[in-house]
């Protein structure tokens, strides 16, 4: 029973921090800037890369490195599940719908 209620309360905590990301969330994705900014194309150029590159294997990286295009530009209010903040993705387990590619 006290187990149980121990459970229920760390539900409610994340349900609490859960709304108040979301509460928070619309402010943090108007600062994030438009892709086209961000690739420094214009959208028919980009719209044209992906209709001509959609057959091609090769991709090539744009002027936009991982580091811009990965970093926490979110602030300091914004943290991500569990204590470490930023989740990194390549360290969690593959579901049961992924493959090892």
């Amino acid at each position: 029973n006290a187990v149980l209620h121990k459970v229920l309360n760390q539900l409610e905590e994340l349900l609490s921090d859960m709304k108040a990301d979301v509460t928070r969330l619309p402010s943090m994705l108007s600062r994030i800037p438009p892709v086209a900014a961000r690739l420094q194309m214009s959208e028919r150029s980009i719209l044209s890369r992906l209709t001509n590159r959609a057959g091609d294997p090769t991709i090539q990286q744009g002027a936009f490195g991982n580091s811009q295009m990965y970093n926490n530009n979110f602030g300091p209010n914004f943290r991500g599940p569990g204590p470490g903040g930023i989740v990194n993705y390549n360290q969690m387990p593959l579901g049961p719908y992924v493959t090892d590619i």
